[in-house]
């Protein structure tokens, strides 16, 4: 039997985007299983940071403070969404995401310690940052 709303049949669907989020049907739902919103945001945030490198390379901006406030507004707002719900256990993925962009940035080794450039940059870390939304949600 369908459900209805009054004499209209309500279709059943297994998921449903609302906002750019995903709604997803899960058998059993004895736990939420938010790797599914990390296997959608991650890779656009993948694709923005891509956007920002090719946009900082193809006008020669060479910036740095220009090159955060871009990331934060294009990139880290495409990461972050909505993590204020589904978030908190990725918090580490997040700031390693951070680092690999500061990394390719300025050309350094995959192997560098993140430590490294949180010291010499002096941008702090963005799990403080991140704690910080949820709070404030």
């Amino acid at each position: 039997m369908t459900p209805k709303y009054g004499d209209i049949s309500i279709e059943r669907v297994k998921e449903y985007t609302y906002l750019g989020v995903i709604f997803a049907e899960v058998p059993n739902f004895y736990f939420l299983l938010f790797f599914y919103y990390q296997n959608f945001f991650f890779p656009k945030a993948k694709n923005a940071s891509a956007q920002l490198s090719s946009f900082a390379y193809c006008t020669k901006l060479n910036n740095f403070e220009s090159h955060l406030t871009l990331f934060n507004s294009l990139v880290r707002s495409t990461l972050m969404y909505c993590t204020s719900i589904w978030g908190l256990k990725y918090i580490q993925e997040f700031e390693t995401f951070r680092i690999g962009f500061l990394k390719r940035l300025f050309l350094l080794p995959k192997v560098t310690p993140a430590w490294f450039l949180r010291l010499e940059l002096e941008t702090g870390n963005s799990e403080i940052f991140f704690v910080k939304q949820i709070v404030k949600f």
